[in-house]
């Protein structure tokens, strides 16, 4: 089953821009959504009625998911099938040669609620640290949850740690600034690979979060 970058407008609103915050579409096409889930085989079952939901789950059988994370005190399973249906779209339209990576995404915890609903936003890149762009204007991630720990800096509270899908298809080297990778490429990374840069929407799509901190 094939749908175009059209098909994904209409339902989705294409999660318009103004000011920098989200104008969420009033109405989704929830048939299209639930076919286009459908017919992945793996993906997890979703909650049709809501926008999204986020459903605690067991620390001790699942903390392996962000194995290395000190101080955790929940985990919650992220449930939103507009998102992945829009994920699943774009992995579909890079093709039989794209990836998929988990990494890993720290944040604040009052950013969990537009991050479950709207996703991560890579307009906002470095809004809350210096260190936002340093490779490349768009959302930053990291395989290794020792250094996702690090982010947001100037936090010395609660903090929270999501666990990201991410479709790759190309990656080059990042650098200051960057507002686009190089021709083929999707993707920049920091030169000791600890740090993935996306710059798309759609790309990537947040399964987990966890809370953790004093």
């Amino acid at each position: 089953m094939a749908y175009s970058v059209q098909d994904i407008d209409n339902w989705l609103g294409g999660l318009k821009i103004r000011d920098k915050e989200f104008t969420v579409p009033v109405q989704r096409d929830t048939t299209l959504v639930r076919d286009i889930i459908s017919a992945v085989s793996y993906a997890p079952k979703f909650d049709y009625s809501r926008t999204f939901t986020l459903n605690e789950i067991s620390t001790l059988r699942n903390k392996q998911l962000f194995e290395g994370l000190s101080g955790i005190q929940s985990i919650h399973e992220v449930n939103n099938p507009f998102l992945y249906a829009a994920y699943v779209l774009k992995k579909q339209q890079k093709g039989y040669m794209a990836t998929e990576t988990t990494v890993f995404h720290g944040t604040r915890t009052e950013n969990v609620v537009s991050i479950c609903e709207k996703n991560l936003n890579y307009r906002l890149r470095g809004r809350y640290g210096q260190l936002g762009n340093k490779y490349g204007n768009g959302v930053s991630f990291s395989p290794r949850v020792s250094y996702a720990m690090g982010f947001p800096r100037r936090v010395f509270g609660q903090k929270a740690m999501f666990l990201v899908k991410v479709i790759e298809k190309g990656r080059c080297r990042g650098s200051l600034g960057l507002d686009i990778p190089v021709k083929g490429c999707d993707t920049s990374i920091s030169p000791d690979n600890a740090v993935l840069v996306k710059y798309s929407d759609n790309e990537f799509y947040p399964t987990h979060v966890a809370y953790y901190g004093r």
